[in-house]
């Protein structure tokens, strides 16, 4: 899935802050390419498992798309609980934005995020907390795609001890619910699920949608039929694509909208 991404250049383990984890991968577009923007992907893996190194093919489709790429680690649990992984990503966003002109990124910020990755970026995008926390403002998002991410899981968390030592005591459960944090003034959302994935129900996808527009704010969501929890982002990847070529469609056309419309 990787081997299309082996020759693309790259600069590995760029630190945006001091931990270990907290390194990205950038990929660049060749010498002299305009760049229609930059595209930082968290991936997922239950917030405790997960890493950059296993992305290349993500990386690969976003630079076919025209947009330079970075590839995140965030610190994990149960080492780290909620929010610090959020605040991983928000720290990501920050120095991507401040090191944009030494670096020769073109354009804005987008985000695009995979299951634990998606309900991250959601975070990021549906309050203003996170980004508060590092300094910055989630105005520096252009827009996010989050993919088979779980963004209504309240009635889960009680059952799930895995979960639990990732997102912390109950006292702050409300807290990592996009659903219930989400104030309408997000940067636009693009919300996409597989009708097979049985690892996040499909549902979570309208569920966010509604919580976000009844605020007013921007948000589309589309379903893949034949598409699971795992196969949603494999077919991002050159050997996969086959399997729904509407999905990197769909996100390339988002991303590559100036103005925010919901895909058909």
């Amino acid at each position: 899935m990787n081997r299309a991404a082996a020759q693309r250049s790259v600069l590995r383990d760029l630190e945006y802050g001091r931990d270990q984890r907290q390194k990205l991968d950038l990929y660049l577009l060749p010498f002299r390419t305009a760049a229609k923007g930059t595209v930082l992907y968290i991936h997922g893996g239950y917030w405790d498992t997960g890493d950059k190194r296993d992305y290349p093919f993500m990386a690969d489709a976003l630079l076919d798309m025209g947009f330079n790429v970075a590839v995140m680690n965030y610190r994990l649990a149960p080492a780290q609980i909620f929010p610090d992984f959020v605040t991983d990503a928000a720290l990501a966003v920050k120095w991507l934005h401040e090191y944009r002109s030494k670096l020769g990124l073109e354009g804005r910020l987008y985000v695009v995020g995979h299951s634990a990755g998606a309900h991250i970026a959601a975070l990021l995008c549906c309050t203003p907390v996170h980004m508060e926390r590092v300094g910055a403002s989630r105005e520096l998002i252009a827009g996010a795609v989050c993919m088979a991410g779980p963004h209504d899981f309240l009635d889960w968390l009680p059952g799930d001890l895995r979960m639990q030592a990732a997102l912390g005591p109950p006292t702050g459960w409300n807290d990592t619910q996009p659903v219930l944090v989400a104030d309408g003034l997000n940067p636009p959302l693009l919300i996409l699920h597989g009708l097979r994935d049985t690892v996040c129900t499909p549902l979570h996808a309208p569920a966010l949608h509604g919580a976000v527009t009844k605020r007013g704010g921007q948000a589309a969501y589309i379903w893949y039929e034949k598409l699971d929890h795992y196969t949603i982002v494999g077919a991002f990847s050159r050997l996969l694509r086959w399997l729904e070529p509407r999905v990197v469609r769909d996100v390339q056309r988002f991303l590559e909208s100036k103005v925010f419309a919901s895909p058909d």
